[in-house]
């Protein structure tokens, strides 16, 4: 597909020439491109990149017992045992959509299990400061202090 300023420069080329063949040597595409374009110029529509309808996958029925595998094995399952399952279910696809559908179930427990990392935001009042300052690596046995700081308590 073409980005929006090569559409533009097909359409350009097109009412300059007059014709499909000569927008197309002049751009460096093909005829049939120059011609869809224009037709949908004259039809008022949009030619969309990258925005299609998705197709319903021979998994998709399936979806719930893919995830609830990978759920209860937290994520070991292999693709293959999760096949034999759904090929007794009624599951006509084959074993490589089903490694996709595992990979991607897999991918999403994953993301749903991970643990968030917050920053330590010190709020004053609320924790101890500890000072091991007075520590002494020579006199281990006898300076022993510990300094708390916490103010507003």
């Amino acid at each position: 597909m073409k980005d929006s300023k090569e559409s533009m420069e097909i359409i350009e080329a097109y009412d300059l020439f007059g014709s499909y063949n000569g927008a197309a040597q002049f751009v460096g595409c093909s005829p049939n491109t120059v011609k869809k374009y224009v037709q949908a110029r004259n039809a008022g529509q949009l030619i969309r990149q990258g925005q299609y309808e998705r197709r319903p996958k021979a998994t998709d029925k399936y979806a719930g017992v893919i995830e609830e595998a990978v759920d209860k094995s937290k994520a070991k399952v292999r693709a293959k045992a999760i096949h034999v399952r759904l090929v007794a279910l009624g599951y006509n696809g084959s074993i490589r959509s089903t490694r996709r559908a595992v990979a991607t179930a897999k991918v999403a427990w994953r993301k749903s299990t991970q643990r968030i990392f917050w920053p330590w935001i010190a709020e004053m009042g609320k924790w101890a400061q500890y000072d091991f300052s007075s520590w002494s690596c020579d006199r281990w046995e006898k300076d022993h202090t510990l300094s708390l700081l916490s103010p507003f308590l």
